[in-house]
C-alpha cells in the first residue's frame, strides 16, 4: 500500500533474451532477470571495469567475453568470472602509456 492506496507493481521486461514479457511485482522482476543473457554480459562488463579500472575498449572484447563464458561455465559463479579476470593477460600485462 502507498498512501493508502494498492500499488500495480506490473510490468513488462521488454528487449531481453529469454526474459521478455510480463512481470508482477520485484521477484518475479528479479528472477526473470536472472535468467537473461544480458545479466552475464553486465556482470563481466562491470567486474572488469572494477578489476582493471578503466572502461573496456574494442581491444578488451575477448577479454570481457572469455569472463562472461566462465561465469556461465562456472554455473554463474561469481569466482568463476573473477578468475578469469584475474588471470587474464590484460590482468597481467599492463600497457605502459609514455
Amino acid at each position: 500500500m502507498d498512501g493508502g492506496f494498492p500499488v500495480d507493481a506490473r510490468g513488462e521486461l521488454l528487449d531481453v533474451e529469454g526474459g521478455a514479457g510480463p512481470v508482477s511485482g520485484a521477484r518475479e522482476l528479479q528472477a526473470r532477470i536472472a535468467e537473461t543473457a544480458e545479466l552475464r554480459s553486465c556482470l563481466a562488463t562491470q567486474w572488469f571495469t572494477f578489476a582493471f579500472g578503466r572502461v573496456p575498449g574494442d581491444e578488451d572484447a575477448c577479454t570481457v567475453e572469455a569472463a562472461r563464458a566462465a561465469l556461465v561455465g562456472g554455473g554463474d559463479a561469481l569466482e568463476a568470472l573473477l578468475l578469469a579476470l584475474a588471470t587474464s593477460d590484460a590482468f597481467k600485462l599492463r600497457k605502459v602509456v609514455p
